[in-house]
This record gives structure tokens, C-alpha cells and sequence, in this order.
């Protein structure tokens, strides 16, 4: 059963109040992703070239590492 709009901005607001509470800005977690990202690329390939571009994808290279297929 869909959500009428007062529960969808209930729900919103819950969120973000959540979200400000723990202080965990999306910017945050563009930077953590990449950081990680970068640094698994690192220690497995020792290549700054690949640190980069594994960079750019950041959580998407995290969960394909994460699962096995960059072993």
C-alpha cells in the first residue's frame, strides 16, 4: 500500500533529522567511499593510475572488491 504524501514527508523529515543528528553530510560520504576506494586500490595493484580512477568510481569499485571479483 503506497504511502499518502503527509507520511512520505513525515518520513523525510525523520530522516534528515536523523541524518543532521549524527552528522553525517552526503559530501562525507562521497569522501570516505573514495578515500576507501583509493586505498584498496592501492594495496592491491601499487599503481597511482588505478588509485585515481578507482577513486572516481569509489563505492561501486568498494562492493565489487567487497565481493570477491578484485581478488
Amino acid at each position: 500500500m503506497p504511502m499518502s504524501p503527509e507520511e512520505v514527508k513525515r518520513v523525510n523529515e525523520n530522516t534528515k533529522a536523523t541524518i543532521d543528528l549524527i552528522g553525517i553530510k552526503p559530501g562525507y560520504i562521497f569522501v570516505f567511499g573514495s578515500a576507501l576506494s583509493m586505498t584498496i586500490s592501492w594495496s592491491v595493484n601499487k599503481s597511482i593510475v588505478w588509485a585515481l580512477l578507482h577513486g572516481l568510481f569509489n563505492w561501486f569499485y568498494i562492493f565489487y572488491y567487497a565481493f570477491g571479483f578484485g581478488h
